[in-house]
């Protein structure tokens, strides 16, 4: 019994996974000065040193399962994704552009529903027909006055995380806007 242990410990510390390595080498530095000594101490310290590391063996299975579980997702959401059909994007929260917040967007009954179009994909271009991921559109908030500059970014794990480039609060004429992070004038 105790060759065995030694034997799974020693292939344990040859194990390409840091931790579980580190840990067997710790065990076998414990264990070795007890080797033939007081039978009961070396059986109990055996008992827990085999315990330990069956529970360790089914965490790295638990997690590598994990892992292969989560490559398998990531694999699907790539396959199945196409940059200009929405329906195909699995979205993250919406995110801002350094310096930019929610509350920049004055909160209305209009923009709220503008928000949310942003966060499901549904939120267009004011000029352009459809949207794509990696495109910079700009749509009206504050009733026509404001705008947001957005897209929508693929991310490597072929989720979509709708984006906030920046924020106009007003337009002085035309599509002259005075944006929060970039020069004054049309969506950039």
């Amino acid at each position: 019994m105790a060759k065995q242990l030694i034997s799974a410990l020693t292939i344990a510390s040859n194990s390409p996974d840091a931790n579980l390595n580190r840990w067997a080498t710790h065990m076998l530095g414990r264990l070795r000065p007890f080797a033939g000594t007081d039978h009961y101490f070396w059986g109990a310290q055996q008992a827990r040193t085999r315990a330990d590391l069956e529970r360790l063996q089914i965490e790295l299975a638990q997690q590598e399962h994990d892992a292969h579980a989560r490559l398998n997702a990531v694999s699907a959401r790539l396959d199945r994704f196409k940059p200009d059909n929405r329906d195909t994007w699995d979205f993250n929260p919406v995110q801002y552009a350094a310096g930019l917040r929610e509350a920049d967007i004055t909160d209305t009954p209009e923009n709220r529903v503008i928000l949310n179009n942003l966060r499901n994909g549904y939120l267009k271009d004011e000029h352009i027909k459809g949207t794509r991921t990696g495109m910079r559109y700009h749509s009206h908030i504050n009733g026509g006055s404001g705008g947001i500059l957005f897209e929508y970014r693929q991310q490597p794990d072929g989720t979509v995380t709708p984006y906030v480039i920046d924020v106009a609060s007003k337009r002085i004429h035309g599509n002259d806007y005075v944006w929060k992070k970039g020069p004054k004038g049309p969506p950039y």
